[in-house]
């Protein structure tokens, strides 16, 4: 078992329970999230050479994150236009915000790890647990389905999709200086 190989790792039934327990949702595929899990540093150790970490679940998730905020914004906030639906989404769905949600959720315990990330305090990188928060939602498609991929997407964003529309102009300062520069300049 490849569990017992990783000092970081908690067994199957202990990821069950946490998947069970803190989301509401009963895995049919367990290994689907393990590999979700895996970061490419530990993927290396247990099998040189043959990719099997967390990265193409990441790339799924992402696309499914995408969707589901944009889809949310869209219906939440009639009134703007695009270019603020766009600043809207990128101040939801970025590297810092998934890695503050995977910590709120303490999904870092869970990611298993090379021994040099993990020497290296690699599960409280922001990039890594933003990538794995990605491909646990890209896990939960291919497990359970867009309907169980999008309640999750929604469930952990919280309030955010309300509150960082009003907290806007904090964000995207480079988009915002776009804008006076083409209205001021563009006459």
């Amino acid at each position: 078992m490849i569990w017992k190989f990783f000092s970081n790792a908690h067994p199957n039934r202990e990821l069950f329970t946490y998947i069970k327990n803190t989301f509401h949702v009963k895995p049919n595929n367990l290994a689907l999230y393990e590999t979700a899990l895996r970061h490419a540093s530990a993927a290396d150790e247990i099998q040189p050479g043959i990719k099997n970490s967390n990265e193409r679940l990441e790339f799924l998730g992402d696309a499914i994150l995408q969707w589901t905020i944009t889809d949310r914004i869209y219906q939440a906030h009639p009134t703007m236009n695009e270019g603020e639906l766009t600043d809207l989404r990128k101040s939801l769905v970025n590297a810092e915000t998934l890695a503050d949600i995977a910590r709120e959720i303490q999904l870092g315990q869970w990611i298993q790890l090379g021994a040099g990330e993990l020497s290296a305090g690699g599960r409280k990188k922001s990039s890594i647990l933003a990538d794995a928060l990605e491909a646990f939602i890209g896990a939960l498609y291919l497990d359970g389905g867009p309907d169980k991929a999008r309640a999750f997407v929604i469930k952990i964003m919280g309030d955010r999709v309300m509150s960082q529309a009003d907290r806007l102009d904090e964000f995207d300062a480079r988009s915002h200086l776009i804008r006076v520069c083409v209205r001021e300049y563009s006459r």
